[in-house]
């Protein structure tokens, strides 16, 4: 009987510590670049099609793949990426219902300036975000999901 009782003590203390990931400081640039490097992958819906999303941060160089399918199922990733770039975040902005806090995120091409930019960078640039309680998000909605 105590075993068990120490055991589902063990268990439960697993649950509630062993999953919980230390918490960003938003405010903190260089925190947020560093969390957010690696892989990443997340979808939005518009209309009944899914635009697939991934992409691949290392320090402040990105690669992005754009995909649209009829499903919410990964698709078969090009090997080679729709674009690659340079990134930067905005300041802190604060949601208009208070909710919390996020920052977005500025994709261009590599060589670009000056607003010359393509498409794949402006629509990343108008979906990704980085938030203080999900991370990236896509769209302000869905949580990616880091590989």
């Amino acid at each position: 009987m105590r075993t068990t009782v120490f055991f589902l003590l063990g268990i439960v203390t697993l649950l509630l510590f062993g999953n919980s990931r230390p918490a960003i400081d938003i405010t903190d640039e260089q925190a947020v670049i560093n969390s957010i490097q690696g892989e990443w992958i997340g979808y939005e819906s518009i209309a009944g099609e899914y635009r697939h999303i991934k992409l691949k941060f290392s320090d402040d160089g990105y690669e992005g793949w754009l995909q649209t399918t009829g499903s919410t199922d990964n698709p078969e990733w090009a090997e080679m990426p729709n674009e690659t770039g340079l990134f930067s975040m905005s300041a802190v902005q604060q949601y208009s219902n208070g909710a919390g806090k996020f920052r977005t995120i500025r994709f261009t091409i590599l060589g670009s300036c000056c607003g010359d930019n393509s498409l794949t960078a402006w629509t990343l640039s108008h979906l990704i975000s980085y938030d203080e309680a999900k991370e990236l998000l896509v769209g302000g909605r869905q949580a990616m999901t880091k590989n």
